[in-house]
């Protein structure tokens, strides 16, 4: 729903674009121009959150944004 808002996409891009780390939640079916940009930027990481990894997931990411 938020992908419909210009204001969003025009915010998320900005985010994007600072030298500030961004944690960005994307559902992994999730197609078009803004979350592709997203996913292919050199400097990106995905993490598949599965039953295993849920309750450790979250200190790993911020462990990662910590060293950035």
């Amino acid at each position: 729903m938020e992908l419909i808002s210009e204001k969003f996409k025009n915010a998320t891009r900005k985010a994007m674009e600072s030298t500030k780390p961004v944690i960005a939640v994307v559902h992994w079916k999730a197609q078009n121009k803004l979350t592709n940009e997203a996913k292919n930027m050199k400097n990106s990481e995905m993490f598949t959150v599965t039953t295993e990894n849920r309750n450790e997931l979250s200190k790993i990411i911020a462990d990662k944004a910590t060293l950035l």
